[in-house]
């Protein structure tokens, strides 16, 4: 029983660490859908913090430079107020642009979406963008709080099975027969 306890462990805190580095090495721009440029569409936004991304084709959307600003408007399928960029200073109006800071390679904005639900893109320019499109997902950071519950129960419950008592095995010299109880009432005073 021992063995099914230690290989029950491991498992787990395999399938934890299985998760924790497929989290941090995965692209994670695209976990919420794409939309064309040149069509629109609509796509389906949790609540938070939604990083919307340009993407040329057959590049990621970490690397995708623009050469003018792109201002899509994304709106609740209700008809409500577009959202709206999410910066130090507030709110501003959502424009995609190239940004020359290293560690945030490539045209992105963080949204703030209010409520999870069906959100219309639109407002797209006519420009000849053929392939190219515009991603919602979220950091790798952002990724790992999502993930949080999934990795504290496989954690918590490799801790749990290990904290479990098993019971010894006696050795094989104690494993004899019991002693058989008598029936005659004289048998322990017999000599």
């Amino acid at each position: 029983m021992q063995w099914l306890k230690n290989i029950t462990v491991v498992l787990l805190l395999a399938a934890a660490a299985a998760i924790a580095v497929a989290t941090a090495l995965s692209d994670h721009s695209d976990d919420y859908g794409q939309v064309s440029l040149t069509e629109g569409g609509t796509v389906h936004l949790p609540k938070g913090t939604v990083r919307v991304s340009y993407r040329e084709p057959g590049e990621s959307a970490g690397n995708s430079q623009l050469a003018n600003p792109l201002s899509p408007q994304i709106v609740p399928t209700g008809g409500r107020e577009p959202l709206q960029e999410k910066t130090d200073n507030g709110t501003s109006e959502l424009v995609l642009a190239s940004n020359a800071d290293v560690s945030t390679l490539g045209a992105h904005a963080d949204v703030d979406v209010p409520v999870a639900g069906a959100y219309v893109v639109t407002g797209i320019p006519a420009q000849n963008m053929t392939g190219s499109s515009i991603t919602f997902g979220t950091t790798t950071s952002q990724a790992f709080v999502d993930e949080w519950k999934l990795l504290a129960a496989l954690i918590g419950g490799a801790l749990l099975v290990w904290l479990i008592p098993i019971p010894r095995r006696r050795k094989a010299w104690e494993d004899g027969p019991e002693p058989a109880w008598s029936t005659d009432p004289r048998s322990p005073y017999t000599g």
